[in-house]
């Protein structure tokens, strides 16, 4: 009886070493996940907790013991994978290797070279490139590699474009028009209005007369004189310059669509310019100090809404 016990015993603590011992082995394992990103917010059991979530690695405590006394790990974003805790940890202590950058709705090329520019990416270059594709630059949050060259990021924000529009019959003053519209309105209600508006003056035969048009024109002609870097872009038109500066973006002195759109549009703009409002037969707006939009039919209407509500 008592030699069974032992038996018992020996066999139960042999199990319990095998168990222990794969445990272990199962736990210094990644998990294999392809690329992933994932953020550091300053602390080792933060980020096992989050490399488990994401499923980087299978056991938050066993990366715990591997980092051990490494202290904490930088605060950012990675991109990893690897079959082995060691291997992941390895690329931690690297330090972070993803930016992280919003693009946000109606920024233009320039805006876009100048934010990746301030994430360690090489703004002027970028700019060079990204000449011919305004407009098709997707505004969206994007996590990108630290050295990823311009030609990979461009195509980034492109695919993400063809991806969001793929299944909308967007035309090129489609996007021209929805890229008006991202710089002119304030709230999402205004955008299908806005857009019918500069419908009807085209129709019409009027000018535009859009401002943002003149601001990009003017920007355009910054850049090229003062260099990307540090130039204020969209800033407000001083006196007199919807007539004075002389591009073909500037549709107070050039009739119909500007060449080419002028910022980069979010899909609310985009399904604006291709359903504007319906039966919204205003010619003229403008956004007083409150910041309320006030539409009119006629010139003489719209002149008489400014001396009461004030731009």
């Amino acid at each position: 009886m008592k030699k069974n016990i032992i038996i018992v015993f020996t066999v139960s603590v042999v199990a319990l070493i095998i168990l222990f011992v794969g445990l272990w082995f199962w736990g210094a394992m990644a998990t294999g996940a392809k690329e992933t990103i994932v953020q550091s917010k300053g602390g080792a059991s933060q980020l096992s907790y989050e490399l488990a979530r994401k499923k980087v690695i299978r056991s938050p405590l066993m990366f715990r013991l591997e980092w051990g006394k490494s202290g904490a790990p930088q605060e950012g974003y990675y991109a990893l994978e690897g079959k082995s805790l060691k291997e992941i940890i390895t690329q931690i202590k690297q330090g972070p290797n993803v930016a992280k950058v919003t693009i946000p709705e109606g920024f233009s090329s320039g805006q876009i070279a100048q934010r990746l520019g301030k994430n360690g990416f090489d703004a002027q270059k970028i700019y060079t490139k990204l000449q011919g594709v305004e407009g098709k630059l997707f505004p969206d949050t994007y996590y990108f590699l630290k050295n990823e060259t311009p030609d990979e990021i461009i195509k980034d924000l492109t695919d993400e474009y063809q991806k969001k529009t793929t299944e909308l019959s967007l035309s090129e003053d489609d996007l021209i028009l929805a890229s008006i519209v991202e710089r002119e309105a304030k709230k999402d209600v205004e955008r299908p209005q806005i857009a019918a508006v500069y419908k009807n003056r085209l129709e019409q035969g009027k000018d535009l007369e859009a401002d943002p048009t003149v601001q990009y024109a003017r920007d355009l002609d910054l850049i090229k004189s003062q260099g990307l870097t540090g130039t204020n872009l969209w800033e407000p038109l001083g006196a007199g310059q919807t007539k004075s500066i002389s591009s073909a973006y500037n549709t107070y002195v050039n009739g119909g669509l500007p060449p080419g759109p002028i910022c980069n549009p979010g899909l609310k703009s985009i399904k604006a310019a291709l359903t504007p409002e319906i039966d919204f037969d205003y010619l003229y707006f403008f956004h007083d100090k409150d910041g309320v939009i006030h539409f009119s039919k006629s010139f003489e209407e719209h002149k008489e809404l400014i001396k009461q509500f004030g731009l």
